[in-house]
């Protein structure tokens, strides 16, 4: 007899059906195709996704001054010592433009690992690099293998990293860098 039969005769709860079902293929299919459909609706409509943000972030304003505090305080931790001169030099060695994917469209100064991973070393010359908005959004948390993983293909992985370790590189031949550890991460 299963779960759902249990609950049924009323040998089981509402609760351990659910259970049961959760471990089942039925539901996990359910699940990837609503996720399916939800991503594709929310990548069809940004003003869509924007509105349900927007409505989160007023729904959800204790929770959304929580994570803010975490993050600022975790911020306020970690070394910081890039500056203008860091920045100039990473624009430069990139010309300008996304060190990911080459845009030169909204250029951030992004981690490289981000600040809210407990391995993140601060906000450091040797974990700056530009990133255009898109590809920095889309990093949102993840370590850079995982993000790179997800988003291209080995060959591309393969070369950012390449690009990326060798920018690092240039900031010890440049006297720029100023932290002892590596932070590129490879595949």
């Amino acid at each position: 007899m299963d779960a759902f039969e249990a609950f049924l005769k009323g040998e089981a709860d509402l609760f351990d059906w659910h259970l049961a079902y959760q471990q089942t293929n039925a539901f996990r299919s359910e699940l990837y195709a609503y996720w399916q459909r939800y991503r594709a609706r929310m990548q069809r409509d940004p003003e869509e996704r924007a509105a349900y943000a927007r409505e989160w972030k007023r729904r959800n304003k204790d929770r959304v001054r929580a994570i803010e505090q975490r993050y600022l305080k975790r911020r306020a931790t970690l070394p910081n010592t890039f500056t203008d001169k860091h920045w100039q030099h990473a624009l430069k060695y990139f010309n300008n433009r996304c060190a990911v994917c080459g845009s030169a469209d909204q250029i951030h100064q992004a981690h490289w690992i981000p600040l809210s991973r407990p391995e993140c070393p601060g906000t450091l010359p040797s974990n700056i690099i530009p990133l255009c908005r898109s590809c920095n959004i889309s990093q949102r948390a993840k370590l850079p293998t995982v993000w790179l993983r997800q988003t291209f293909d080995a060959a591309t992985q393969r070369e950012i990293i390449r690009k990326v370790n060798k920018y690092f590189a240039s900031l010890n031949l440049s006297g720029l860098r100023n932290s002892p550890h590596g932070v590129t991460g490879a595949t």
